[in-house]
């Protein structure tokens, strides 16, 4: 899901030429959506804590 969210982003802004893709812009916004969401990912289980009081325990 959070592949189609940064594919629509990241296809409206060439469509409406916000950026060019003769520089180097490309990199940057794909090194942009998948910092977040590594950091969406880091970041869930204790934000999903906080909100709910519900842990998120691996036992192995």
């Amino acid at each position: 899901m959070a592949l189609v969210f940064f594919g629509v982003i990241g296809y409206g802004l060439f469509s409406y030429e916000i950026i060019s893709t003769e520089n180097s812009h490309v990199t940057m916004v794909i090194l942009v959506a998948l910092g977040t969401m590594m950091a969406t990912g880091v970041s869930y289980p204790h934000a999903s804590y906080r909100f709910t009081g519900v842990k998120h325990v691996n036992n192995i």
